[in-house]
């Protein structure tokens, strides 16, 4: 374990650059931008709250509408949008626009940039971009996502990444006759958000699980978020 509170012997890359690369500034970094990075995809979560228990700490959401606009304006691997339309980001922060208190931890993470060589902080920076655009992306996806395309997820990776378009197609008609909301839903309906999200990739032959998807499983682990999700 390390720092973050996952296991540095994970096979993701990006991970291990979290946790070797970035230590410096990890947790100056996250209350930093924390909540204007995630403020967008926090509220969407919240607008479907129903109820909330305090025995066990339990929460219950309204089944959410997909909206798959929000994906377009955050994709991570295609050229940014610019203007009103930029979805939050390091890189259109205004400092000026900052709370005292974010002021306070503005001026650690300067002192942190000091001590770092200047032929490293370029590449430090750029990891840190990196790291914070996939986690904005991941809180996206996370904020409408059926708990059934979560399991769905885990079953591709569990089947190598790869499954037969005619399998898939049946389990989601196996899904169907347990969820009476998803039987006036087409396939391609209820796989399109996770396309849209870059999670999964259909094609006409298969559905694979992209490198994408297979994060953002161990990235719902770690934080230890539901999976146990309406539909």
């Amino acid at each position: 374990m390390n720092g973050f509170g996952f296991p540095i012997e994970t096979t993701l890359p990006y991970l291990q650059v979290f946790a070797d690369s970035l230590q410096w500034v990890a947790w100056p970094f996250a209350t930093y931008f924390g909540a204007r990075l995630f403020r967008e995809p926090l509220a969407k979560l919240l607008e479907n709250l129903r109820s909330v228990s305090h025995g066990e700490s339990s929460a219950v959401f309204s089944p959410p509408e997909q909206d798959h606009l929000r994906p377009l304006k955050n994709d991570i691997m295609d050229k940014p949008v610019s203007g009103s339309e930029a979805p939050p980001s390091i890189l259109n922060c205004d400092s000026g626009g900052l709370t005292e208190a974010q002021k306070m931890i503005r001026e650690k993470v300067k002192e942190e940039f000091e001590s770092i060589p200047d032929n490293v902080v370029r590449d430090r920076i750029i990891d840190a971009l990196a790291i914070e655009r996939i986690q904005r992306h991941f809180a996206f996806a996370y904020a409408d996502i059926f708990g059934s395309q979560i399991e769905a997820l885990e079953f591709l990776n569990q089947n190598r990444g790869s499954l037969d378009i005619s399998v898939a197609r049946r389990k989601f008609a196996d899904l169907q006759e347990k969820l009476a909301p998803l039987r006036a839903w087409r396939f391609e309906q209820y796989v399109k958000y996770l396309e849209d999200f870059k999670l999964i990739e259909v094609l006409p032959d298969s559905v694979k699980l992209t490198p994408l998807g297979k994060e953002f499983i161990v990235w719902i682990d770690w934080l230890g978020l539901s999976k146990n999700r309406n539909l």
